[in-house]
């Protein structure tokens, strides 16, 4: 990994950083094809990053392993989490923290009072940066979008039963799709997504801002169209545009277009002595390819990141 992401890195000089979760990455069935340990319990992970760190970082002498490319790169790591766990760890390493809303929102508030009590300043940050994930579909209006949001629901109705997440088209109501303790079971998963006009978009995604102090949101759009996911985008780029941001950069590969909404470098040193989060100043707008992550101390504005998975992989 350190070699892969060294090369990358050499490739596209500041635009590479790493997610790291300790998650197996999959489901059962992907776990046997990758030949993963089976029994992982996640308790390795510290160790295994901390490993990983000394192959990105500098050369110590006498060690007789290196990464060819990715010593001396420092690629910026950011801890991935849906629980506590790796929000202690980001804490108490002084890495960003990047939090799985979209599919375990109950565990949010908690995992980001975590975070940001046990941080500590590190080489790589002075101050707490925390992303936050989260599902949001904007449309029309709140009932169509509320149509495009049956999508979702029923890819988690079937992960609960066992069944293949594949997207499914929209439906006009889920009742008598499921049973009541299955749309409970959803609900929560799904409870802290964003579904709406574009008015109903901007008062969650401030809300979401304001409750988790998050520097970054990250944008999950799950439509079964993606003319639809697209168009979603375009209305979350516009209320971005609403809370104060600039220009709007498009970069698309293909037909696919995919937006990123980043957030400007602070004019204060982080040094001084304002709070860690001193709230949505500002949302700014910028590419696919600038990469403006909080390296040596620097603060940041809260921003909006809008991706596509499918998109990044196409």
């Amino acid at each position: 990994m350190a070699e892969q992401f060294g090369t990358l890195e050499a490739m596209f000089p500041g635009r590479i950083d790493l997610g790291l979760g300790r998650a197996p990455g999959g489901d059962f069935q992907t776990m046997r094809a990758l030949r993963r340990d089976l029994h992982q319990t996640g308790d390795e992970f510290p160790e295994l990053l901390e490993e990983l760190r000394s192959y990105l970082g500098p050369a110590k002498p006498g060690r007789a392993v290196k990464a060819i490319p990715g010593q001396g790169s420092n690629v910026p790591i950011t801890l991935l989490g849906s629980s506590g766990f790796s929000a202690q760890l980001a804490g108490m390493l002084g890495q960003p923290f990047a939090f799985a809303a979209h599919f375990a929102p109950e565990y949010l508030y908690a995992a980001a009072r975590l975070y940001r009590e046990r941080f500590r300043p590190s080489d790589v940050l002075r101050r707490p940066y925390m992303m936050v994930a989260v599902q949001v579909i904007a449309a029309e209006t709140d009932a169509a979008a509320r149509r495009l949001f049956t999508t979702p629901q029923q890819r988690f109705l079937r992960l609960i039963r066992n069944q293949s997440v594949e997207l499914l088209p929209p439906v006009d109501s889920m009742e008598g799709l499921w049973q009541d303790f299955e749309r409970a079971a959803v609900e929560t998963k799904l409870s802290a997504a964003i579904v709406g006009s574009e008015a109903t978009v901007k008062a969650g995604l401030e809300k979401l801002v304001s409750e988790t102090t998050a520097d970054e949101v990250i944008v999950v759009t799950d439509t079964y169209d993606h003319a639809d996911r697209l168009r979603s985008y375009e209305r979350v780029a516009a209320v971005a545009k609403e809370l104060g941001g600039s220009g709007l950069n498009w970069r698309g590969k293909r037909h696919l277009a995919i937006v990123e909404l980043r957030s400007r470098k602070a004019y204060e040193n982080s040094s001084s002595s304002q709070s860690s989060h001193a709230g949505p100043q500002r949302w700014s707008v910028t590419g696919i390819g600038s990469v403006n992550r909080p390296v040596d101390g620097q603060q940041f504005l809260p921003c909006l990141i809008i991706s596509d998975v499918k998109c990044m992989a196409a």
